[in-house]
């Protein structure tokens, strides 16, 4: 990766730049701080006066008040009312009452029944006779009911033509309930909040604010005794209003920004320039001087005898890795990234002495080992070629290694060992050894020893299956190697690949999306003919898979002129499994190919029998569902490779109210891992819904069940594009799902419990009457149909359990119940049609009508 540059002129300019500009925000919020703090001040003496006015305000509405009561004890001395029409003459005569400050009152007649104000009603629901006790004559008094409502209450004494004494008359001012008078205070005083509390409780009597204040969170409030013609009273009184800036002060603000800002850009610019004067230019002056010359400014000094000093070292170890190379007896070469040869020792200008005149290696080395270097040049690893130099009569085994060079190039280093007096020993020793003693297909016992002590190092979290089907797989591999069977059969790759995987995760007792396969349908639509050594490879490849610790493990399948098998694993090949793959390789003619990052490919020479029918790639619509399935994305990304166009759903309540929007589904696909009562449901309620059994539905399970005795199609074990593509195919030979219109659908009927012969009678005459039906033994199974159909007419042949229609009423209000026999605590929302036994198609018939008719009355009201 190249470094990136950076101007330190234009990093100080930044600097600077970013300090100037914190000053000016800092300055500038300072001053703003400072404006809006003198507006509070200002605001805060302008509520002692706003006090003021509301408490005038308040003895106006107290007058007011009075003004009532006496214009009340007038009209009841001088109108003669009688006693049970007295308040009824008040009010019809009189709308000051309705319209005045005083919210009820009370009549205390000495001779005959009191008389209350029905408006008292509104305020309190307690006795108000108690609170008269407290009353003062011409006096307000503050008094409190037992259920919290605060009121002023004044007495005036009632006196007849005579002088005598007929009675009391009691006046009540709500404070806690009164919004008439909270908003007289408001918009008297022009504020934002009036609290009134008593002092000597602290409880609040009256509090009103204005809606804007509560989005408002900068105010300012004024709180001081409040003086009133209470008797007895010590109120506080507190006023509230919102502190707004105003458009003068915001204007002073911005002159005083502007200002600033004008000062510190011409502050930055002259900063800016003294800089570039001081240090940049001198730097400049600097970087055009040789290194060699001295350096006039003592900062940079160091840096120069620095430079020196590595340029000494870098020249002291280039002479001692060239004296390294010439000791050597091996041929080492070093070529760029096109193969032109930048260095060698001399023993390899003695192998090749011609190398002046070429321009790169591939000049002067025979066609043979062009791709092996040209492997090496693309990175790959483990590269290594043998040549034979005949003008020397030498052979050479020559490694190659790549790497990168000072310009972040791929380089290559090619290192040569003379291998002739060892050839010339194998060659003997092969001569010598007799035909009996071929044990290439014999495992070296030291071999498999070390392969057996890696068992007790085990994480503690195996399970005892996987150990023993370990053992047991590995102990059939080692006898199938001496097994002279002769049996073969024409399978398709990806028939053969899913047998494999099957029968590899049964013994191991692992999950089955722990063997990732990647086979896609071309692939695996070849048949080729497999014999026990292919099945052992394909077992051993998926065994390396199972036990590799890296995420993205899988088997990856590809077909050019050789079937390519490549395998991704998370350590380097043990001995015994390299020695397995060669032997198994030997009667195939196959050969390995190691990659980088402890990668390997394995290439077989097979030859093609045909093709499967039936698996061309075409599109189709399909809806998946995937639940609680863990590779639902792998899954996704594989039907769209097979031409699916996918509509993804996370659970089964979001297919069914989601997908009304695609008009039909050529197959539907259901996910699971350990949740199976989901896609039970799902079958169920998409059964009911297209009245049918046979339907393209796919369940595609993580675990090895029973689960697929649904009446749908099964896919589990390892899930490749071929086994995808197989399943589809045959679930398109069935007729597509249309998904129901929740917003067009007829109200369906869903019949509870009652007898073989019943039912069969109701299916009947519902078929009859072209209504939609489904059946449930009992309610309990509610959660599988009820989501749905949720506006649903069900009719209860038998007696169901009170908490349990609670429940489906709870959940869905919407649905009715009609129940065709009586029993003991029945719910309210259940409506009863009596029907005899047996059921007759007549009486069916006049249920459909009584149900209609409910139901359109029923939608009249709503």
């Amino acid at each position: 990766m190249v470094n990136a540059t950076m101007s330190l002129e234009r990093r100080a300019f930044y600097r600077i730049l970013a300090l100037f500009l914190f000053a000016f925000a800092v300055a500038s919020a300072a001053s703003f701080i400072a404006f809006d703090a003198r507006e509070k001040n200002e605001l805060q003496s302008s509520l002692v006066l706003k006090k003021q006015i509301v408490e005038e305000t308040f003895e106006a509405y107290l007058n007011r008040a009075e003004h009532e009561m006496n214009f009340i004890s007038q009209d009841l001395l001088l109108g003669h009312y009688a006693p049970s029409k007295a308040l009824d003459m008040l009010f019809g005569h009189h709308d000051l009452l309705f319209f005045g400050g005083l919210d009820f009152f009370y009549i205390d007649w000495a001779n005959r029944p009191p008389a209350i104000d029905p408006r008292a009603r509104l305020y309190t629901k307690d006795d108000i006779a108690p609170l008269l006790r407290q009353g003062k004559i011409n006096r307000w008094v503050k008094v409190t009911s037992k259920d919290g409502a605060i009121f002023l209450l004044y007495k005036k004494k009632l006196v007849g033509k005579e002088g005598i004494n007929v009675g009391y008359l009691y006046g009540f001012v709500s404070l806690n309930e009164n919004l008439t008078l909270a908003s007289k205070l408001l918009d008297a005083a022009k504020v934002d909040m009036v609290q009134i509390k008593d002092a000597s409780t602290g409880a609040i009597l009256l509090k009103e604010k204005r809606n804007s204040l509560e989005s408002s969170s900068n105010s300012v409030q004024f709180t001081s005794a409040f003086s009133s013609s209470v008797y007895d009273s010590h109120f506080e009184l507190e006023v509230v209003s919102k502190s707004v800036i105003s458009s003068g002060s915001l204007y002073h603000w911005g002159q005083f920004v502007f200002w600033l800002f004008m000062g510190l850009g011409i502050l930055f610019v002259l900063l800016v320039m003294l800089i570039r004067r001081l240090v940049f230019s001198p730097l400049a002056f600097v970087v055009g001087r040789t290194s060699e010359e001295f350096l006039p400014f003592s900062e940079l000094q160091p840096l120069q005898v620095q430079g020196d000093q590595y340029r000494q070292f870098l020249q002291a170890k280039e002479r001692r890795f060239q004296l390294l190379l010439d000791s050597t007896n091996n041929a080492v070469m070093f070529c760029n990234e096109v193969a032109c040869v930048d260095a060698m020792n001399k023993e390899a200008m003695r192998l090749f002495p011609n190398n002046h005149h070429a321009r790169s290696v591939f000049d002067f080395t025979p066609i043979s080992v062009h791709q092996a270097i040209q492997d090496a040049l693309k990175g790959e690893v483990g590269v290594s070629f043998e040549l034979t130099l005949s003008h020397l009569n030498v052979i050479y085994h020559w490694c190659a290694y790549s790497f990168t060079n000072e310009n972040g190039f791929r380089s290559l280093l090619l290192v040569g060992r003379d291998i002739t007096n060892e050839k010339r020993l194998s060659w003997q020793l092969e001569q010598l050894k007799p035909s009996s003693l071929q044990l290439h297909r014999h495992i070296d016992i030291d071999v498999l020893l070390k392969e057996l002590s890696l068992l007790p190092r085990w994480p503690d979290n195996i399970s005892s299956q996987y150990f023993r089907g370990w053992l047991a797989i590995l102990l059939a591999l080692l006898d199938d190697l001496k097994s002279e069977e002769t049996q073969t059969e024409d399978l398709p790759i990806g028939e053969l690949l899913a047998r494999e995987c099957e029968w590899l995760t049964s013994r191991l007792g692992v999950a089955p999306y722990d063997v990732q396969v990647d086979c896609p349908v071309d692939v695996g639509s070849m048949i080729v003919t497999c014999d026990i050594n292919l099945r052992n490879l394909l077992r051993v490849l998926l065994m390396l898979v199972v036990s590799s610790d890296v995420s993205q493990r899988q088997l990856t399948l590809r077909s050019g002129i050789d079937l390519e098998m490549t395998i991704i694993s998370g350590a380097e090949l043990r001995p015994f499994w390299h020695w397995m793959i060669n032997a198994l390789l030997q009667p195939l003619t196959g050969r390995q190919r190691q990659l980088r990052n402890n990668a390997f490919k394995v290439e077989l020479p097979l030859t093609i029998k045909g093709i499967e029918p039936g698996n061309e790639k075409e599109s189709f619509t399909v809806a998946w569902v995937w639940n609680d399935y863990l590779e639902a994305e792998r899954i996704k990304d594989s039907l769209e490779r097979l031409g699916g166009q996918v509509e993804s759903y996370s659970s089964t309540d979001a297919f069914f109210m989601q997908a009304s929007a695609v008009s039909q589904f050529d197959v539907v696909i259901m996910g699971s891992d350990h949740d199976v009562q989901a896609p039970r449901h799902m079958i169920k309620a998409l059964k009911g819904q297209q009245d049918r059994e046979e339907l393209p539905i796919i369940w595609l399970s993580t675990q090895h069940n029973e689960h697929f005795d649904y009446g749908v199609l099964g896919l589990s074990g390892c899930v490749s594009d071929y086994r995808l593509q197989k399943v589809i195919a045959k679930a398109r030979q069935y007729e597509g799902i249309v998904p129901m219109r929740l917003s067009g659908r007829k109200r369906a009927w869903i019949v509870v419990g009652g007898s073989r012969v019943a039912k069969a009678i109701w299916y009947t005459e519902l078929e009859r009457l072209s209504i939609s039906s489904q059946w449930l033994s009992g309610l309990e199974e509610f959660e599988a149909i009820f989501p749905y159909h949720s506006d649903a007419v069900v009719v209860l042949l038998e007696p169901q359990p009170k908490d349990l229609l609670m429940s489906v009423v709870q959940r869905f209000p919407s649905i009715r119940f009609y129940a065709v026999q009586n029993w003991p605590e029945m719910m309210d929302n259940v409506q009863r049609y009596e029907m005899y036994l047996p059921y007759t198609g007549e009486q069916i018939c006049a249920l459909r009508d009584y149900v209609q008719s409910t139901t359109d009355l029923g939608a009249e009201n709503e």
